[in-house]
């Protein structure tokens, strides 16, 4: 799973070894869990992304309620949380901060859901859609590539997803885990995520893909997200985003 509050469920269950890594001391503190169970390896977030040979920075939607939107009618493509934990965090927080009402109005614009956020930006990038809600390193992969797609990070707040590294406290090796925990979280290793995954580095003296805010610039825009109250609801999130939209 992608996000903190799969984890949070994870620590209840006592699932997780307790660590401290000694790299996580170059991490800011909404990086790391308080009580040291898991830590952000890196930060995806969840943009709007636009095919560039039908919409331009300017005529793209600039913010998560332009999607409601009578000109975007059957134009929106989102991913189902059912099967992604990014979509989870997504959908919660735009509930949260805009109330259900938000994806009824949605769904009477006849927005599409599609299984997870590859396939939202593999249609968006291939012209069947305009406009879709993905991970923003998807889409910049598929840039990279020379597919015609770009990203808005939405001027009412991206939805920024640390994206966790934990140690089962099961394992049978430790001193394994916690050198692999201390290679992603290490200034090596952020780098390796920025240059092989198109990745968000979670250390400030790591530089992010080229074109991109560093985390700082993300999370001071983002919007708010409350990682407990995410996990606590997650099966009122599934349940309520398919009665609303997909039956």
């Amino acid at each position: 799973m992608a996000e903190f509050s799969y984890y949070e469920t994870l620590k209840k269950q006592g699932l997780l070894a307790q660590i401290f890594p000694e790299e996580a001391n170059a991490l800011p503190d909404n990086f790391k869990d308080p009580e040291n169970y898991y830590y952000a390896g890196r930060l995806i977030n969840m943009v709007i992304a636009y095919n560039t040979n039908e919409l331009t920075p300017e005529t793209a939607p600039q913010s998560w309620t332009d999607l409601t939107d009578s000109k975007w009618y059957d134009n929106f493509v989102i991913p189902n949380p059912e099967y992604s934990g990014a979509a989870v965090a997504a959908v919660g927080a735009l509930a949260i901060n805009y109330g259900w009402e938000y994806f009824e109005d949605l769904r009477e614009n006849e927005t599409v859901v599609v299984r997870g956020n590859s396939d939202v930006a593999q249609k968006v990038a291939a012209g069947e859609f305009p406009i879709g809600m993905t991970l923003d390193y998807i889409a910049r992969g598929l840039r990279e590539n020379g597919s015609p797609i770009d990203i808005v990070y939405p001027k009412d707040g991206t939805v920024a997803i640390p994206s966790p590294v934990a140690v089962m406290k099961n394992t049978d090796n430790m001193e394994a885990a916690m050198t692999f925990i201390n290679y992603i979280l290490s200034e090596k290793g952020q780098k390796a995520l920025v240059e092989l995954g198109s990745l968000v580095p979670i250390r400030s003296d790591v530089n992010p893909p080229p074109n991109t805010p560093p985390a700082g610039e993300i999370l001071d825009q983002a919007m708010k997200i409350d990682w407990k109250v995410i996990e606590e609801l997650t099966t009122e999130i599934n349940t309520k985003f398919a009665d609303i939209m997909l039956f």
